[in-house]
């Protein structure tokens, strides 16, 4: 049998890691199907996949779709993925996938491309300091599936021990060959480089964007969509559109493109 290799994200990665990357994922989801298969089809789940976040940050990812995977990771999700940026989540033990936004990237593409209607996160928090969230997504919309989902959580609090049972070789050997890659950046390491205000100077009526203002702007000109935005700075996305009206007001723009124009020419790239 092959066992599955963990992954760590980075920020760039060459196509010769992608190909291996990706020849890692097929092995791995049929090891994890092979576990799950059963259980998931007595309770109609339509999909499993566990996120294992370490004290580091670092996050490793087991799943029984190989193409729900490689979009998640291909997208780069894990940047603004709620359980990769929030190992607390509140101290609770699960929560219902209909706690997030609709304009929530992970939710969009995983109705669109994977027919997930509804779903729930299951919390586990180990004594070596790891956190693990077991993903489980339905395909029917019944509004009934969320109180199902609910009433499930002893049957996948069971399901989750006999995976730790029976796939102890497999987080062995996924720890013995890790696949290291350059560790992202962390967004509080570039929003502290962010300064409080930039004053923009006489051809812009010396006005200035403050630190939210800039920090939306960093991520904007990077190619992050708004639901992405609202996600990584911690605030809702009407707060964060607020913000880029603002920018894009105080700059006398209108496009992307204006904007990415006008952060090279006015020296403000420079903070970053």
């Amino acid at each position: 049998m092959a066992w599955p290799i963990m992954l760590i994200m980075n920020a760039s990665i060459s196509q010769k890691k992608t190909n291996a990357r990706n020849k890692s994922l097929l092995e791995l989801h049929t090891d994890v199907q092979a576990i799950s298969s059963s259980f998931l089809e007595e309770f109609s789940l339509g999909i499993m996949n566990m996120i294992r976040v370490d004290k580091e940050g670092r996050s490793t990812y087991l799943c029984d779709n190989f193409h729900w995977l490689k979009n998640y990771l291909d997208n780069r999700y894990p940047d603004v993925g709620a359980c990769e940026n929030n190992s607390d989540l509140n101290g609770s033990d699960h929560f219902l996938w209909s706690s997030f936004s609709d304009d929530d990237p992970v939710v969009i593409d995983s109705r669109k491309f994977f027919s997930l209607q509804h779903g729930i996160t299951m919390v586990e928090r180990n004594d070596n300091g790891t956190v693990d969230y077991f993903n489980y997504g339905v395909t029917n919309s019944n509004p009934g599936e969320k109180d199902r989902l609910t009433r499930m959580i002893p049957d996948l609090q069971r399901f989750q021990k006999m995976f730790y049972d029976k796939g102890e070789k497999l987080f062995t050997q996924a720890n013995e060959n890790a696949y290291l890659l350059r560790p992202l950046e962390s967004l509080e390491g570039i929003n502290k480089k962010v300064p409080k205000r930039f004053h923009l100077g006489p051809q812009f009526s010396y006005q200035y964007l403050t630190d939210k203002e800039l920090q939306c702007l960093y991520w904007l000109i990077r190619g992050k969509t708004l639901p992405e935005i609202s996600i990584i700075l911690a605030m809702s996305e009407r707060t964060a559109e607020k913000h880029i009206e603002n920018v894009k007001r105080k700059l006398n723009c209108h496009t992307q493109c204006e904007i990415g124009y006008i952060v090279g020419k006015s020296g403000i790239d420079s903070y970053w």
